[in-house]
Formats: C-alpha cells, sequence, structure tokens
C-alpha cells in the first residue's frame, strides 16, 4: 500500500446534492474526500449538477464504498417525509366585492 497523497480513486459520479450527501457521510466516518467537477463559471454562479465527482485516498477506497452503500440503503429504507397539504378550498374565504379599502395603505405620504 502506498503513502502517496495523490493515490486517489473515484468512488462516486452524480447530481452535486448526492456527492455532498456523500462527502457528509464519508466525513463522519473519518474519511477524506474531494469533490471535482467543472469549473464554476462566476457568470452563471453554479456548476451543472450532474456532473460532480467524489474521490478518496486508495487505502480508504474499501470504507468509502461501505459508508456509501449504508447512505444509499438508508435513503431506501427512510425515504425523506413528505407533508401532505390539502387542496385549497374557497370554505372561509372572504365573498367578492365587499372589501372596503385598505386601511393600512395610506396614499399620501405626508405625515
Amino acid at each position: 500500500m502506498t503513502n502517496d497523497p495523490h493515490d486517489t480513486v473515484k468512488v462516486a459520479g452524480d447530481k452535486l446534492v448526492v456527492v455532498e450527501m456523500y462527502q457528509a457521510a464519508l466525513k463522519e466516518a473519518g474519511i477524506d474526500s474531494r469533490v471535482t467537477g467543472p469549473v464554476l463559471d462566476p457568470g452563471l454562479l453554479m456548476a451543472p449538477l450532474d456532473l460532480m465527482e467524489l474521490w478518496v485516498h486508495r487505502s480508504d477506497l474499501d470504507r468509502a464504498k461501505a459508508t456509501i452503500e449504508r447512505v444509499e440503503q438508508e435513503k431506501r429504507h427512510h425515504p425523506p417525509d413528505r407533508q401532505e397539504h390539502p387542496h385549497p378550498t374557497s370554505e372561509g374565504q372572504p365573498r367578492p366585492g365587499g372589501h372596503g379599502p385598505h386601511t393600512h395603505y395610506n396614499p399620501d405620504p405626508r405625515p
């Protein structure tokens, strides 16, 4: 096994949000990693979201793969909670017409 800090291998390639989720899990497991991808265009202020890669040192490869697999299993078994919101209804809404002037708005800004 080599101690060369440049001996790295790619462990994931996906959208930025997914790669960052993996990177957070690797950090929690004590594994250093680097996200690479296209250079950010200062005019666009964002990177293409599907071209990011996650790299680790070769000596951490097995642990990194196991950590990423654990994250994937957790995602499959615990999908994000989605709040259900009822469809809006007209019940309880004011009737058209009958609105008086807006008392909180003063068209004359002079004191």
